[in-house]
């Protein structure tokens, strides 16, 4: 089941948040090899005022696959489904039109032997319905059913990506927020 806006995401028993840090915007690392770098940078908002509030945002291309890389040790809780949660707008105005985002899963744990030959597992991806104007913040959340057999402790190489061939949304895809969840 994916997040939907309004959902009591603090539900204890329903959700748990299990990368409150170390999955962040500002915290992830350029593509290696296969695809371009989704571009990293703070924007001020134009509203009026004095002091004015920033958002760190990964621009995701609408012509070329371009994504980052996260890597991060799992933490205790791994029963339940493995979500990945997204939020962001799109820069150009799209009538009817999709963003399709992807993500692979590598876990490296004890005990695995060829750690230096280590590959991604299947992507998983899906598609989103965008807002018709520009700017216009929406979220989504998919389950990451190819998730690499992650268990407790194991250190875990994220990948997300857009996904162009895919999708038919104009401009970039501004992400401003990223996380993994997990729900029971």
């Amino acid at each position: 089941m994916a997040i939907t806006t309004g959902q009591d995401i603090l539900a204890a028993d329903v959700l748990k948040i299990i990368l409150p840090a170390e999955i962040n915007i500002n915290t992830s690392f350029p593509a290696l090899s296969g695809l371009q770098a989704a571009g990293y940078s703070v924007i001020e908002s134009s509203g009026a005022g004095t002091i004015k509030p920033i958002i760190p945002i990964l621009s995701f291309d609408d012509t070329t696959d371009e994504g980052r890389i996260w890597i991060f040790r799992m933490p205790l809780i791994t029963s339940g489904s493995l979500y990945l949660y997204h939020a962001g707008y799109m820069a150009g105005a799209n009538t009817t039109k999709t963003v399709k985002i992807a993500a692979q899963l590598a876990a490296i744990g004890s005990g695995d032997a060829s750690v230096a030959a280590k590959v991604f597992a299947a992507v998983n991806s899906q598609s989103k319905a965008v807002p018709d104007a520009a700017g216009t913040y929406f979220q989504d959340s998919f389950v990451l059913t190819n998730a690499d057999s992650i268990t407790v402790g194991d250190w875990a190489c994220l990948a997300v990506f857009r996904d162009v061939s895919e999708d038919d949304a104009v401009g970039d895809y501004n992400m401003t927020a990223i996380n993994l969840m997990m729900q029971a």
